[in-house]
């Protein structure tokens, strides 16, 4: 009996090993089925706040192409104006119209974050976290760029023509002038001069409207890429 002992302990000690050995595994796959859940969680959440940071995106772009879309036809009207038009509250509307630009300040908190904690690995779908960094890092660098151009060109060129040039009117509500000082208006706003600025606007103005509409298409995209990933989520 003795010498059955060493033999039965060994059987012991092999099933004690690999009780251990089993659940150490079953520790470490338990562990990383949470991990993997918890990044599961942190992605729908990450996910879903790009998407609302998107979406008001999208409306700021869009209300912009609406009110450059009116600008650029004001610009067209008073560039291909006849040299004998009297005064109108239309062609003085639309000379208004053009002394504005539409900022472009996208919601970027949610990459901005994810920037600074260096998250991006949450995102599991590569080709969906490449469409989100090309759009904050390409596509809105274009739009703050080509938004910035107009801008400059109505602060400093339109607006100040304006203020050195124009006859006084409240509010520019030029209606109320003088018909003098409407004819005065419009003898300024026929110049050469004047012209030269509101074609070098429409054309800021045109290639601002088109990065703006092709920042919208690609944040549309990206949304739907989105929705895919949320739904198989």
């Amino acid at each position: 009996m003795n010498k059955n002992r060493p033999t039965r302990n060994l059987k012991y000690f092999f099933a004690e090993l690999m009780i251990l050995i089993i659940g150490i595994t079953a520790s470490f796959a338990l562990n990383e089925y949470w991990q993997q859940r918890m990044e599961m969680k942190q992605e729908v959440q990450l996910l879903n706040s790009f998407k609302n940071n998107l979406v008001n995106d999208s409306t700021m772009l869009f209300a912009g192409i609406d009110i450059m879309t009116n600008q650029i036809e004001s610009a067209q009207q008073l560039i291909l104006m006849s040299p004998d038009a009297a005064y109108t509250d239309s062609i003085a509307l639309d000379v208004v119209t053009l002394l504005s630009y539409i900022p472009f300040n996208s919601e970027d908190i949610t990459y901005q974050e994810m920037k600074s904690l260096g998250t991006t690995y949450i995102i599991q779908n590569d080709s969906l976290s490449k469409e989100i960094i090309g759009l904050y890092e390409r596509a809105y660098e274009t739009i703050y760029e080509w938004s910035d151009i107009d801008a400059s060109h109505v602060k400093d060129k339109l607006i100040t023509f304006t203020i050195d040039r124009f006859p006084f009117a409240p509010n520019l509500n030029f209606a109320y002038l003088r018909p003098a000082k409407k004819r005065e208006f419009m003898t300024l706003i026929k110049t050469d001069e004047f012209k030269h600025l509101v074609q070098w606007g429409l054309l800021y103005k045109t290639s601002t409207k088109a990065v703006f509409e092709g920042g919208l298409v690609n944040i549309r995209s990206i949304i739907n890429l989105i929705d895919t990933e949320l739904g198989s989520n």
